[in-house]
């Protein structure tokens, strides 16, 4: 049998909305009972033991899909003292508003921010629109620095 490389159903732009949620929530469900998410802060615990205390760290996620996983790690960081700064991106800009709204609802204090220490300001880019940002005073979207 041949291999056929063909596009992912999830970032052709004519998925609709509801189909994008559905199949985030499904993918959040797997990532959380057969480890996902374990095995991401699996791997953070042995890193952040060169982690210097008070220094901001960037973790980038290619591929966030619904924000489980950054959402995951952000919490995994501020329950232990760490200034994680976590970037979700996805080709597909119906995926990133869903998971910027998955954050802002789970996101400690929830909603989202204007400004991450006043660093990154959004410009109205189209990266922007793909790009997911959890700073420690919540999530945004932003350019890349």
């Amino acid at each position: 049998m041949k291999r056929e490389l063909t596009s992912e159903i999830m970032d052709a732009p004519q998925v609709p909305r509801n189909d994008l949620d559905r199949a985030l929530r499904y993918i959040r469900w797997i990532n959380t009972r057969f480890g996902g998410v374990h095995a991401l802060l699996s791997h953070l615990e042995p890193w952040s033991a060169r982690w210097e205390k008070g220094r901001p760290v960037t973790l980038l996620d290619v591929g966030t899909g619904s924000g489980d996983l950054p959402l995951a790690a952000a919490k995994w960081a501020k329950a232990r003292g760490h200034d994680l700064r976590v970037t979700g991106l996805d080709k597909h800009p119906t995926t990133t508003a869903l998971a910027r709204d998955y954050i802002s609802v789970n996101h400690e204090g929830g909603g989202s921010r204007n400004d991450c220490r006043g660093r990154c300001a959004g410009t109205g880019s189209a990266v922007q629109r793909r790009e997911l940002r959890l700073c420690p005073r919540g999530p945004l979207l932003a350019p890349f620095e």
